[in-house]
C-alpha cells in the first residue's frame, strides 16, 4: 500500500517503497525493449499489513487482513514461481 499512495508523516517510508515499484517497472520496461522479457520476469511483492512487530495494534480492513508471516512467505513463493 505504502508504495501506491502516501501518508503524513510517512515521507521516507513511503519513497523506499515508490523506489521499489517504480525499479521494478523500470526493469520490466527494458526487459522487454531489449527482447528478454520472454525469458526473464520480475515481481514485485507489495504485501499489506504482516502480523510482526512493527504492526502491533494494526487491525485489517474489510476485505483486507493482517497476514502471518507463513502465509506472506508462501504468497510470495507462489508468485516467484
Amino acid at each position: 500500500m505504502a508504495g501506491l499512495s502516501s501518508a503524513p508523516g510517512m515521507a521516507d517510508y513511503n519513497a523506499s517503497k515508490y523506489g521499489a515499484v517504480g525499479l521494478d517497472e523500470a526493469v520490466r520496461l527494458e526487459l522487454q525493449k531489449n527482447g528478454h522479457s520472454d525469458y526473464i520476469k520480475t515481481t514485485c511483492i507489495c504485501p499489506y499489513f504482516i502480523d510482526t512487530g512493527m504492526f502491533d495494534g494494526a487491525n485489517g480492513a474489510f476485505p483486507f487482513y493482517l497476514l502471518s508471516p507463513k502465509e506472506t512467505v508462501d504468497r510470495i513463493i507462489a508468485a516467484v514461481q
